[in-house]
């Protein structure tokens, strides 16, 4: 995050020199991961870094974060009719917004920023996971939940309805 970097004393933006050029990648871009990626491997084949130090693993952090919240800023804009007179159409914010906290490898992290509804939420997860054929998790009550590439939304949340009962019992 632009954020991030400017308050980050060690970052390459602030270790940069006064009189060094430097080339700025922004999330919005669909090339920026590929680019980020291309870096990675030439900085590992100049022998400049390995694959596990850790501005390798951050760069590699952030492209993954990329496509992440692209998958969420995509989706369509909602509508829903007036619930006062039925008439008319009014746009239905989204549910799940994308997690700034890195998850297990593969996994798409979420977290709700609307109403606290498990159907609705499992079905957002469900669509985010079948585009990107990866796992989606979000916090719901205490609780992670996950959903699946091409997982019945409905039956996650009766699931997870029915352990969380049984759980509080």
């Amino acid at each position: 995050m632009k954020r991030d970097e400017a308050s980050n004393p060690s970052s390459c933006w602030n270790k940069a020199r006064a009189d060094e050029r430097m080339f700025v990648l922004l999330a919005r871009d669909e090339a920026a991961p590929a680019a980020i990626r291309a870096w990675v491997a030439e900085r590992i084949r100049l022998n400049k870094n390995t694959a596990d130090d850790p501005s390798i693993q951050d760069a590699l952090q952030c492209a993954t974060f990329m496509e992440d919240e692209r998958l969420f800023s995509s989706r369509p804009p909602r509508a829903q009719r007036c619930p006062s007179c039925g008439h008319g159409h009014s746009e239905r914010p989204y549910v799940l917004a994308p997690s700034l906290h890195a998850q297990a490898d593969g996994v798409i992290g979420a977290i709700i920023v609307g109403a606290s509804d498990i159907f609705e939420a499992c079905t957002e997860a469900a669509e985010i996971a079948t585009r990107s054929k990866r796992t989606v998790t979000f916090w719901f009550n205490g609780e992670f939940v996950f959903v699946n590439p091409d997982e019945d939304p409905d039956r996650v949340a009766r699931y997870w309805l029915g352990t969380a009962t049984r759980a509080r019992r």
